[in-house]
């Protein structure tokens, strides 16, 4: 039997001042990054590829859930969760737990307070 394999999904926008705090909580244990952005024009491309994701841009905003599904239909993992760039350096973010179907690729969007 084959380890099943995990991404994040990201949907951003000009998020050059979180991002990379946000792709170093994850590197290591996830295995792709999937980064959709929604037109950005500062440095967050350039971050996001030298961090190592997979960058996609969509700018004509759809609205939050189709842009999502457009995320998640660049995953190649078998599960996968989402995460907003500034919750990892929030001075509150904590370890979360959550369990997800390895075949559904049911999404996981963690926010915190601000």
């Amino acid at each position: 039997m084959t380890k099943p394999t995990l991404a994040v999904a990201l949907i951003v926008k000009n998020e050059s001042k979180h991002l990379r705090a946000c792709l170093e909580t994850v590197q290591g244990w996830v295995d792709e990054i999937v980064i959709l952005d929604s037109g950005s024009s500062d440095d967050t491309k350039a971050i996001a590829e030298e961090m190592g994701a997979k960058f996609y841009t969509n700018s004509d905003w759809p609205g939050f859930g189709l842009q999502r599904q457009i995320a998640q239909s660049h995953v190649q993992s078998d599960s996968y969760f989402g995460l907003m760039p500034m919750s990892a350096s929030h001075p509150s973010s904590k370890p979360v737990s959550w369990k997800r179907s390895v075949k559904t690729l049911q999404p996981l969007f963690i926010s915190l307070p601000d």
